[in-house]
């Protein structure tokens, strides 16, 4: 076990501690679902409200686990594993954050759950971006399609745009720390547009390739 290991064991049982401390202090009934407006508009009972996230995230993590240590392609590649560590740390830190300001809003804080995702959606985007910027080839982790899976070439040059797109989307959400218009609605529907387009981008850089061969 390294010292990675340690870091996401350590994360997840303190997940868990924080929420089995607050189960015992917040009402039966929390708000666990903000609207576009960053205002609440669903409820659900403590257990329920409070464990949801911890427990996700460690079947998630559980199954990353599964999904990098099968991938045919990459799983002896101890660069593969590197970053994928860190992405791990970096999923149960920003489900972490979303848990400490649920059990906020639930202790009688005023929060605009819009304003306090967005400095950590940014982080959670950037660091995305820089993650598959250095991946290597593999089915797990970057922007997988036909086209990149097939040649190293594709595959390069799209995830390093791609890791760019994921970086300026996440800049993009840090102006909604000091607003409370929904910057990062709007950040997400434009990455969403722009992973069409690197699909697009990376046929037609395969298509290149094969001119070129």
């Amino acid at each position: 076990m390294n010292n990675f290991h340690k870091a996401i064991i350590g994360l997840l049982a303190l997940f868990f501690g924080i929420s089995v401390y607050f189960y015992f202090m917040l009402p039966d009934t929390i708000i666990t679902h903000w609207g576009i407006d960053g205002q609440p508009n669903g409820w659900a009972g403590s257990a329920e409200g409070l464990f949801i996230l911890p427990v996700v995230s460690l079947v998630i993590i559980v199954l990353f686990r599964l999904f990098a240590s099968i991938d045919p392609i990459a799983s002896t590649n101890p660069r593969f594993h590197r970053l994928f560590d860190w992405f791990s740390i970096y999923f149960v830190g920003f489900m972490l954050y979303l848990q400490i300001w649920v059990i906020a809003a639930n202790s009688g804080v005023a929060v605009n759950m819009n304003q306090v995702l967005a400095p950590a959606m940014a982080v959670l985007f950037y660091s995305v971006g820089a993650l598959i910027e250095n991946a290597p080839r593999n089915w797990f982790m970057g922007i997988r399609t036909p086209w990149t899976i097939s040649s190293d070439t594709v595959w390069i040059k799209t995830n390093r745009l791609g890791g760019k797109v994921f970086k300026i989307f996440g800049i993009l959400c840090l102006p909604g720390i000091f607003f409370e218009f929904p910057f990062i609605v709007w950040a997400v529907l434009g990455l969403a547009t722009a992973s069409l387009w690197l699909v697009a981008y990376s046929y037609l850089e395969f298509r290149r390739e094969k001119k070129r061969s």
